[in-house]
């Protein structure tokens, strides 16, 4: 399935879903496109949830690369990123790129209610 998003200019959001199988490709593909949409805004927070993803086809070397290129990510260093990574490999990649960005504002947690409420969202958009 890969990645999708969806952008809501109104709440100054970008939904973010990986599912599937997921390869670091991708996600400098998605990171692009992403980056390239006339409706996309930097200082936009998003909710990046890793629900349905089952795997990350990247080694170490490839997400420290992601994290550190300016290809990587799109966002602001000041945009609120919050990811619901339920599954404990997906916590744990998550945090990774945490640690390797280094950004206050790069949150990983465990659940959809706790993604809303750290980006002040209504409960149903966060499962958006």
């Amino acid at each position: 399935m890969g990645i999708e998003y969806q952008i809501d200019p109104a709440r100054r959001v970008v939904f973010i879903r990986c599912a599937g199988r997921v390869s670091i490709s991708e996600v400098f593909q998605a990171a692009g496109q992403l980056r390239a949409d006339p409706n996309f805004d930097p200082a936009f927070n998003a909710l990046i949830d890793f629900t349905e993803l089952t795997k990350v086809d990247a080694a170490y070397a490839e997400v420290s690369q992601f994290a550190k290129s300016q290809n990587g990510s799109p966002f602001s260093l000041h945009a609120r990123r919050v990811v619901v990574a339920p599954q404990d490999f997906a916590y744990g990649i998550a945090r990774m790129y945490q640690a390797l960005r280094g950004e206050a504002e790069f949150l990983v947690v465990r659940t959809h209610e706790e993604a809303s409420r750290l980006l002040a969202l209504d409960r149903d958009a966060a499962a958006s």
